[in-house]
């Protein structure tokens, strides 16, 4: 693999440049599991959390598309987490306080996210589908 300009955690291949994640997702899990305690939920919430990103995203910060889901936690669009920081693109522990905020204020716990999640597959606001 031959690294790409600017960035050593890019790699070329032969369809072009792709973005790598930064850090191993250890080190984004353990920001995470202290990230918890803000929203005033123990350890025992992380393996539900674990269980959704890996499945949305495998942590990967640069997942998916910035105008459509993205980031470790899939937000939809992607510039939502703006709030949150400006370097929401590209930094996995904006993108993760995000996404406990998101979670927190929409289902109180990862695990009742979770739940919702292995009910449906997901654990975003329902899209309308528009027929044709």
């Amino acid at each position: 693999m031959i690294e790409c300009p600017g960035n050593p955690f890019d790699t070329f291949e032969p369809n072009g440049c792709h973005r790598q994640p930064r850090r191993r997702p250890e080190r984004k899990q353990t920001y995470a599991v202290i990230q918890l305690a803000a929203h005033g939920w123990g350890p025992d919430q992380f393996g539900c959390l674990n269980n959704i990103w890996i499945r949305e995203s495998g942590w990967n910060e640069l997942a998916g598309n910035p105008a459509r889901a993205y980031g470790i936690p899939q937000a939809y669009p992607g510039s939502k987490m703006a709030a949150e920081g400006s370097d929401w693109l590209t930094n996995p522990q904006t993108q993760i306080r995000w996404g406990e905020d998101y979670i927190q204020s929409r289902y109180g716990t990862p695990c009742q996210a979770w739940a919702f999640w292995q009910a449906r597959r997901y654990y975003g606001p329902l899209l309308a589908v528009v027929p044709f």
